[in-house]
């Protein structure tokens, strides 16, 4: 098998969540442009800042109230362009072949770390200059000295079981790897709070999405 080639620092991916839709078949929906950190064995560091782009595939998708994010029934052809939403640095660390990712999020003004996030997902597939993973909706937020923590998005996961998008079992391990994750991030804090001081290289301006990131 050829090694999978790895990215340099500076490069930029097309980080590609695929969520699962009602008939349980993951596809991308949603693409936002990255640059690298570090790309090892084991160890994936990515980092988007203001006005990185954001591109959503067209779907249809239920509606239900309250929801912050609304149920893929069906991907659909085409993209469209997601108008900045976010007023952080997010630095992303995950291994990979994992089931999880946690972030640091820093205001985009001050560059004070804020918080940490943990994404339910995994593990990452390339394709290209694209990284590729399946999307659960389940999230984790953290305090930043890690004294207390929450689950996020719970509700949609639970809608997903009573519906039959995902099974109680499965719904169940996504809620152990969140407390895994954050055991992680207590545990091993050192290797973690070394990223409270890192910054940006200031040569790096919001990208253009890499060539293929449409790809379906």
């Amino acid at each position: 098998m050829t090694p999978q080639r790895r990215f340099a620092a500076g490069e930029v991916v097309a980080w590609r969540n695929c969520p699962r839709d009602a008939s349980g078949r993951h596809g991308p929906s949603f693409a936002i442009g990255m640059r690298v950190v570090r790309d090892e064995p084991g160890e994936l560091v990515l980092y988007r800042g203001q006005g990185y782009p954001m591109r959503r595939r067209n779907s249809e998708r239920g509606t239900v109230p309250g929801f912050r994010h609304q149920p893929v029934r069906r991907l659909l052809d085409g993209w469209a362009v997601v108008p900045e939403w976010s007023r952080s640095h997010v630095l992303l660390v995950m291994d990979p072949n994992g089931k999880h990712a946690t972030s640091l999020f820093s205001n985009a003004t001050t560059g004070a770390p804020e918080f940490w996030y943990v994404d339910l997902i995994g593990p990452v597939a390339r394709r290209g200059a694209c990284l590729d993973f399946l999307e659960h909706g389940l999230d984790v937020v953290i305090e930043l000295d890690l004294r207390r923590w929450k689950f996020k998005d719970a509700d949609e996961l639970e809608w997903n079981v009573t519906n039959g998008v995902y099974n109680r079992a499965e719904a169940d391990a996504l809620y152990a790897e969140g407390e895994a994750a954050v055991a992680e991030l207590i545990r091993s804090r050192a290797r973690f709070e070394q990223w409270l001081a890192w910054t940006p290289d200031p040569s790096w301006e919001p990208p253009q999405m890499p060539a293929g990131w449409d790809a379906v």
